[in-house]
């Protein structure tokens, strides 16, 4: 086989979903990093299927994150790029990934994660359920709290000049059968009406947006590499 004498690296890029999240030996861990993973989720069964496969030693990064949206990959991936456009969820979740990052791994979450991707043979990629996962309900509890707090200033005005014909064409279709929907819900508030439709919109947009963004730059970085595409919502 190819990989027989210098083995191969595997990474896996993903959210709670790829840990096995409450499968027989999940466990919630610092930040929710891959390290806490079940030993039943699909990249450990995955890798040992590759070192099978293969007949050789695996290299194994579960670089997986509870909550992980593409946004935040696209962050970790381009930080120059990215910067311009971070909302308050990627901001707040970053930091906390990056101490438990250096504290698991010795070293920066982008660096990490920039370097991963660069060495890998075969990278999985299962991102998305969150964009319209925790950050829809977090924000929904903010908006009916009253408080948006760190989501003050997530608004699909953020990203908007960035999104494709295609994509900016979908979000105004999208607006419309949102807000009738959810007009019942919302009755006078015409200012709560305005922020869930935009709720909405902003979550499908972003998530659209960064997995492009990110499965460009994974291909640009490593364009020897392979990868596969999971879960996408």
């Amino acid at each position: 086989a190819a990989f027989a004498d210098s083995g191969l690296t595997y990474l896996a890029i993903g959210d709670s979903s790829s840990q096995g999240y409450y499968t027989e030996g999940f466990t919630e861990g610092m930040h929710g990093l891959g390290d806490y993973s079940s030993k039943n989720s699909y990249p450990f069964l995955f890798r040992d299927f590759l070192a099978e496969k293969n007949g050789c030693d695996v290299t194994f990064y579960q670089y997986t994150v509870q909550g992980m949206r593409t946004n935040e990959l696209y962050a970790l991936l381009d930080p120059e790029g990215a910067a311009p456009y971070l909302d308050g969820y990627s901001r707040i979740h970053i930091a906390n990934f990056d101490k438990s990052f250096k504290a698991l791994y010795g070293t920066d979450i982008k660096t990490g994660f920039q370097s991963a991707v660069k060495d890998a043979d075969v990278i999985t990629y299962d991102l998305g359920l969150n964009n319209v996962g925790m950050y829809l309900t977090d924000r929904l509890i903010a908006i009916a709290d009253g408080d948006l707090g760190i989501y003050a200033d997530d608004s699909i005005s953020l990203i908007y000049d960035q999104l494709d014909k295609e994509t900016a064409d979908a979000c105004e279709k999208l607006k419309t059968v949102v807000s009738a929907a959810l007009r019942q819900l919302a009755g006078d508030d015409s200012e709560m009406l305005e922020q869930l439709v935009d709720l909405f919109v902003y979550s499908y947009a972003s998530f659209v947006l960064y997995f492009d963004k990110t499965i460009d730059k994974i291909y640009n970085e490593n364009p020897d590499g392979e990868l596969l595409v999971f879960g996408i919502c």
